[in-house]
Formats: C-alpha cells, structure tokens, sequence
C-alpha cells in the first residue's frame, strides 16, 4: 500500500509517517509540505534517518501537485493535514486561511477525483467546528458552529467531503481532532497552548492565562492521532463516508494544565492571569465511542507521559539553537 500525507513535517504529519513507515503493510509513504511553518532548520529535525527508503519528502505546497503527478506517485490512501490552524491568527488573516484551508482542499479533491485511481481521502477537521455544543459529550450528530474563521475552514473542507461523497460517491472520511500536540509542534508565530506553556516554562517566563483558566480542553497525543489514522487507512472500507471524532475523551482546565506543565518542566514560572480575549468558549468533552467501536481504537499515552515527552523534546531542540 503507497500512501501520501499533506502536511508531514507537521506535527501530526511526522507522527504519522513514523507509523506509516514502521508498517509492514506499507509499501512507500510520500509527504508533502513546503516547510513554511514550525521552526527553522526543520527538515533535517524532524525527518529521521530511520524514514529513509521508504518515505520520500515532496518540498512544495500541497495545492501545487498537479493530477499528473499524483497519478505518478500511484498512493492508495491520501491523508489531508496540512492547514493553518491558529484561531487568532485566522481571524487576523482570514484570506490566507480561506485559500490555504478552504480552497486548497477543494482544489485537492477536483484533482484526485480526476486521477486514475480515486485514492481513498482521509480529511482531517477540527473538534473545534462544534464551537458552543448544547450537551455533552459532543458526538459526531452534534450541529457544528464555528466560531471563527478557522473553525469556518475546516467545516467548509467537510462540507467538500460531503458532497464529492454524496454526489460522486467518492470515497473518503473526516476525522474531527481535539487539541493535538507532542513532538514537532509549531515553535514560531502562532504557537498551540501547550508549545506556548512549555517554551514560557522553560525559560522562567511566566505563564498567561486569558479569563479564569476554568475553561477546559481535550488534548491528545500525536501519537495517538497517527495510530488512529493508521487504523482507519487499515479499515477504510468500514468506515468510508464516516465522520469520526479522534480525542482523548478527558478534558483539563487551562489552569491545571499550566501547573502540570510548571511541574514536569521545574520551571520557576509564575502564572499571570489576564481578561478573556474574545472569541474563547468553556470547553466541552468529546464523545470518541464511534472511534473506539469502528477502529478498536483509544488514546493511550497519558498526559503527564505525553507532555514529559513534548517538554524533553523542546529542551532537545532550544538546546540546539533551532
């Protein structure tokens, strides 16, 4: 099996090829991504000499492949990652998430629905698409409502899906992630919460939280993410035209996680809490039993061992001045 990843020095990306090549299963593994994003010197960090042979890096941007070469590659499965992602920044550039987001994913689906081999499309959403769920957990019938234009994107790149499955009975699936994070993750411009904790913590900066920190969030390791995809490339035809949520089914608050952080790290930090900025929601707890009873699949590393991960990780990278 031959499977290209848009997105792969991403963080979900890495983790996923490095599940992909460890595969017997499969054959080859593409990526693309123009590596305009993350941190510098990032190819050589994150692409692993154990990759070589059976993964192959594209440089470019994901909408520039043309029918003809993904004709050329001859993947089975293409899993769509790459996307800006930052909720603030969206809504600071809005038309850069719109030709990034929203119309490179259509474009992409015209291309591959055009190629001989009608690769199976793993798109990946967001969990934040539900924006303010009326009850929890929040399962995949939940009405989505974005809240910004990221959110907005993403529903948008759903919306695509359904209609090259419904109408074209192309064959494909979402996946609705949670707050993913782990190794790799973006260290420059807008970071995660999680990358901005960690590289506050371990300089003794102190740690800002906008509102009470009370407001909560599903986190989940990129590890698990890859294992989730994998298994759904595995069980494609089961679940192909399926919305499925991949989350760790936990919530912690924003606070918690801060002092959590705070106490892997032994950093010194203080944390400074601020007004709310607009556009920030409660939380919610995600429903993942749909996941777990299609794909024998649930999020296995803990938080503290994944964030133990995550922060020993940015240590390895702040120490090599990247």
């Amino acid at each position: 099996m031959r499977v290209l990843v848009t997105g792969a020095a991403g963080l979900c990306g890495t983790h996923l090829v490095d599940e992909l090549v460890r595969d017997e299963e499969i054959s080859k593994v593409y990526g693309i991504d123009n590596l305009s994003r993350g941190f510098p010197r990032k190819e050589e960090f994150v692409i692993g000499e154990q990759w070589q042979g059976k993964f192959e890096l594209i440089v470019k941007k994901y909408q520039d492949l043309s029918v003809r070469e993904i004709n050329n590659l001859d993947v089975d499965v293409v899993v769509h990652l790459a996307a800006y992602n930052s909720a603030r920044e969206a809504m600071e550039t809005p038309d850069e998430y719109f030709v990034n987001n929203d119309y490179g994913t259509l474009k992409l689906l015209q291309k591959l629905f055009h190629t001989k081999k009608n690769p199976f499309f793993i798109f990946a959403s967001a969990a934040e698409i539900y924006g303010k769920p009326v009850k929890e957990p929040v399962s995949e019938s939940s009405a989505p409502t974005a809240m910004n234009i990221f959110a907005a994107t993403k529903l948008a790149g759903e919306n695509y899906c359904s209609v090259f499955f419904n109408w074209y009975n192309y064959p494909l699936v979402v996946i609705r992630l949670s707050k993913v994070y782990g190794e790799n993750q973006n260290l420059v411009g807008y970071t995660s919460v999680v990358g901005n904790f960690i590289c506050r913590a371990l300089r003794d900066d102190p740690l800002i939280i906008y509102g009470c920190g009370g407001q909560t969030r599903d986190f989940i390791y990129a590890g698990d993410v890859a294992k989730a995809i994998t298994g759904i490339i595995k069980a494609r035809k089961k679940v192909c035209g399926q919305v499925i949520n991949i989350a760790s089914g936990k919530v912690i608050s924003i606070e918690e996680l801060a002092r959590n952080i705070i106490d892997l790290s032994g950093a010194k930090s203080e944390i400074i809490k601020l007004p709310p900025v607009k556009g920030d929601y409660p939380g919610y707890l995600i429903d993942i039993s749909k996941a777990c009873e299609l794909l024998n699949w649930s999020a296995s590393t803990p938080l503290d061992v994944g964030l133990k991960r995550t922060i020993n990780w940015h240590r390895q990278v702040m120490n090599l001045g990247i």
